[in-house]
């Protein structure tokens, strides 16, 4: 048991100096899959930014209320260690052929960073040339 606590502490450490980036819509993000990796993440120490199309109050499916800090127009990714890119409906609306959410995932990508997509959202890194042969879920019925 102490060994395993005394893991759990360096691997805190190594986390807390991580960033993540997390995407999401402006409307009709997936709650659930933005809310429940943000408070792993965090758990871990993880420092995580919210971006959106717009900054102010994003609102996701099922009404959770989300503070955006930030537009992708601002975000320069070699400031972060992963980019997240959350699904819902609101993703094919507003972020698959968004062209600066599109360039900041490439970005990501040359730079080495993770560059990860829940749900409906692989569709952005595969519009954006990214979508390479790796771990991939994706629903069927999503054109890409």
């Amino acid at each position: 048991m102490k060994i395993f606590n005394q893991f759990d502490k360096l691997k805190m450490m190594y986390m807390s100096s991580k960033k993540v980036l997390m995407i999401i819509a402006p409307k009709n993000f997936r709650d659930e899959e933005f809310i429940e990796p943000k408070n792993i993440l965090e758990k871990a120490n993880v420092e995580v930014k919210v971006a959106s199309t717009i900054k102010g109050k994003a609102k996701g499916m099922l009404g959770v209320n989300v503070d955006v800090e930030t537009t992708v127009d601002e975000v320069n990714p070699a400031e972060y260690d992963a980019v997240v890119v959350v699904g819902g409906s609101g993703s094919q609306t507003y972020l698959w052929d968004n062209k600066k959410v599109q360039e900041i995932v490439k970005k990501a990508e040359s730079l080495g960073k993770v560059v990860a997509a829940i749900c409906i959202s692989p569709v952005v890194l595969a519009r954006a040339g990214t979508f390479l042969v790796r771990k991939q879920l994706c629903l069927e019925r999503m054109r890409l």
